[in-house]
């Protein structure tokens, strides 16, 4: 591939990639606000921590809790949401939303749990990626132009 197409390509695949980081924001931020409208609480527990890593020596935490549904069925998953910062550790008791269609669906309430700041967060790095690649695509426009 010739090196000036690169310069063709990039800005357009910043704006590809963004896009697809705001979606996943939004996805993450329409989930949690399900939960809170149509979930159910119940008291649950953190039964461990799962570390899993992203292969820059860096790693993300997700808490597997335990809770009881109204209908009394023992419910063990674990969170959609990480973090690299302990947040929370085993046999800490916390509050779950949790999907009363679809136990397994279940966030930890709160800010943390809600999906609100992961969301927020996504959607931010997103939108910086397209502006960069706008602006790229924008000025690789005007030079074609000449």
């Amino acid at each position: 591939m010739n090196p000036d197409h690169v310069v063709y390509w990039l800005p357009p695949g910043f704006v590809l990639f963004g896009s697809l980081f705001v979606v996943f924001g939004v996805h993450i931020i329409r989930v949690g606000r399900h939960l809170r409208r149509f979930g159910r609480r119940a008291s649950g527990v953190v039964v461990r921590m799962t570390s899993e890593s992203t292969g820059s020596g860096r790693h993300v935490d997700y808490p597997t809790v335990r809770f009881r549904t109204r209908d009394g069925a023992v419910i063990e998953t674990s969170s959609d949401l990480g973090g690299n910062l302990p947040m929370f550790r085993e046999g800490q008791p916390v509050t779950v939303l949790y999907d009363p269609d679809e136990p397994e669906r279940a966030r930890l309430d709160g800010a943390a749990g809600s999906g609100t700041l992961h969301g927020a967060a996504f959607i931010a790095v997103g939108l910086l990626f397209a502006a960069i690649g706008a602006a790229g695509t924008a000025a690789t426009a005007v030079a074609a132009l000449g």
